[in-house]
């Protein structure tokens, strides 16, 4: 019986007044409040938009030209998305999409690369691991509030979807 009572003195002395109340709380169901809580009023989480930052990558259509970190590449026809010839930072920049919301393309050339991207989805390597998806949900976002066409457009809303929680995953599994 003492042994017990030593052991709990000594990992109660280490804690805090209100690490004790939180245990109390908890172990309890007594509502103890230490602190008011947060509460976010509606009229003031108003999403501004303003304007991008335009990146010095380059992007040119027919054939696809693409540029980044001072490394040119040329794709006649269809865009390789494993492109590693230059590199795995190379890979990312190509799947970020970045280039697609700093050029002005045609609604039409934004729609057809997008449409390479996921067709060639599944033999994706570097593309889908989490630093390049997440910049890419960001630029997708971004392409999908400019571009009317993808509002109406089931397919890149539930894409957009599908990567956050493939992302939202990963993240949980790392922590």
């Amino acid at each position: 019986m003492f042994k017990k009572i030593g052991t709990v003195y000594r990992t109660l002395r280490y804690l805090k007044l209100s690490q004790i109340l939180y245990q109390i709380k908890f172990r309890l169901g007594i509502n103890i409040y230490l602190r008011p809580s947060i509460r976010l009023k509606e009229e003031l989480a108003v999403l501004k938009t303003f304007s991008y930052i335009k990146s010095t990558n380059l992007f040119e259509t027919n054939p696809y030209q693409f540029q980044f970190i001072n490394q040119t590449v040329t794709f006649k026809g269809v865009i390789d998305w494993n492109y590693n010839s230059n590199g795995k930072l190379w890979i990312y920049n190509l799947n970020y999409f970045e280039f697609v919301t700093n050029t002005e393309c045609s609604e039409e050339q934004i729609t057809k690369i997008i449409d390479s991207y996921f067709k060639q989805y599944k033999i994706i390597k570097d593309g889908k691991e989490p630093y390049p998806t997440s910049l890419r949900i960001i630029n997708l976002i971004k392409i999908y509030n400019q571009i009317e066409k993808y509002k109406k457009d089931f397919f890149l809303s539930s894409n957009l979807l599908a990567r956050t929680q493939a992302l939202s995953n990963a993240i949980f599994l790392i922590l």
